[in-house]
C-alpha cells in the first residue's frame, strides 16, 4: 500500500477505535443504573473486593494473551522491550489533543469537528506513520479486501457522511472492519 493510502487507513482506524470507545462510554454512562437487591448489591461488593485484592499469583495473566507488551505467563508482568514507535513523536491521542480536539466533554465529540481536528493530527504523526508503514505487510493489504465494498474507501480522506458507516459497522462487531482497526493499531505498539 502507497504511503498515502498508509497515513488515511492509519488515521481512520484510530479514530474508529477512538470514537467507538467515547460513544460506548457514554452509551454506558447514560444507561439506568439497575436496582439491585441487597443480595446483588452484596455479591457485586464481594466480586469487587476480590477484584481489587488479588495477588500476583492468584492473577490470570492469560487474559493478556496477544496482547502486544504482556506476557501471559503468569508473574512476568510486562515485557520490558521498548516500542519502536514510543520515541516517534506524539502518539494519536496526543496529536489530537495537539490540533486542538476537545475529548474530556459530555458525551462523545461530534462527528465533523472530530474529522477537522484528525486530519489536522495528520502532519503531527507523520513519523509515526512512517514508521508503522514500513512495518505493515501485505496481510494488511489482504484483509482490506474483507471491508464492505459498499462503503467509501478507508485509505482515503472521508466527509462525517462517509465515515460514520464504517465507525457503525465497527461498532457492529464486522469481522474485516474489527481485524483492520486492530492491526494497524497494533502497529503502533510493536
Amino acid at each position: 500500500m502507497d504511503r498515502a493510502s498508509f497515513e488515511f487507513l492509519y488515521l481512520h482506524a484510530h479514530a474508529i477505535a477512538d470514537l467507538s470507545f467515547l460513544r460506548g462510554m457514554a452509551a454506558a454512562l447514560a444507561s439506568p443504573v439497575p436496582d439491585l437487591t441487597p443480595e446483588q448489591f452484596a455479591a457485586n461488593a464481594a466480586a469487587a473486593e476480590q477484584a481489587m485484592n488479588v495477588t500476583e499469583a492468584e492473577f490470570d495473566w492469560s487474559a493478556f494473551e496477544g496482547v502486544p507488551g504482556f506476557d501471559a505467563a503468569a508473574g512476568t508482568g510486562l515485557d520490558t522491550g521498548e516500542a519502536v514507535t514510543a520515541d516517534v513523536g506524539p502518539t494519536f491521542g496526543e496529536a489530537l489533543e495537539q490540533a486542538g480536539a476537545t475529548l474530556d466533554g459530555d458525551g462523545p465529540p461530534e462527528l465533523e469537528p472530530y474529522l477537522v481536528h484528525l486530519h489536522a493530527a495528520r502532519e503531527l504523526l507523520q513519523p509515526r506513520i512512517g514508521v508503522c508503514h514500513e512495518m505493515a505487510g501485505p496481510e494488511l493489504d489482504a484483509v482490506l479486501l474483507d471491508l464492505p465494498p459498499d462503503l467509501a474507501p478507508l485509505n482515503r480522506a472521508l466527509s462525517a457522511a462517509e465515515f460514520l458507516p464504517w465507525l457503525e459497522a465497527y461498532e457492529q462487531q464486522h469481522d474485516g472492519v474489527s481485524t483492520v482497526v486492530a492491526m494497524v493499531r497494533e502497529l503502533d505498539s510493536v
